[in-house]
């Protein structure tokens, strides 16, 4: 949506977790607005490597190797039937330094699903394979 079919200037509020009603502390949380993106995407300058591609994340980003300064995932990583896939290629992807930032709940999509085989972790558990995956932990 925010690259396709924004049109104005100036970022937008998004309510994300309007309709979440699991894991919610309370109300205030759950109607939080969530500003993006503090730059529009048509004013990025034209050195800016910015990627946003629809498929199989696994697939898409296959052949790339540590070309990546930041990887901002958002709802993103519970998609996944091996999460220990998805660290590993997002640990591929960054360059030396590079930093990862996720946003977004565990409510594992293939977890209810017959015929698909799913890994899902809890947050514990989910915490210590990043640390494991080389990640560390500025802010939570």
């Amino acid at each position: 949506f925010i690259l396709n079919r924004l049109r104005h200037c100036g970022p937008i509020v998004v309510h994300p977790w309007a309709l979440q009603t699991c894991n919610v502390a309370s109300t205030a949380d759950q109607t939080r607005g969530c500003t993006v993106p503090d730059t529009p995407p048509w004013e990025l300058p034209e050195e800016a490597n910015l990627s946003m591609c629809a498929g199989d994340f696994l697939e898409v980003y296959r052949e790339q190797r540590a070309i990546w300064d930041a990887i901002v995932t958002c709802f993103f990583i519970d998609t996944a039937h091996d999460i220990t896939k998805y660290l590993a290629r997002i640990a591929a992807l960054l360059k030396p330094g590079g930093v990862w930032i996720n946003m977004g709940p565990l409510l594992w999509h293939f977890s209810d699903m017959p015929g698909e085989l799913s890994i899902e972790l809890s947050w514990e558990e989910l915490r210590k394979v990043i640390v494991a995956c080389g990640f560390v932990f500025e802010a939570e």
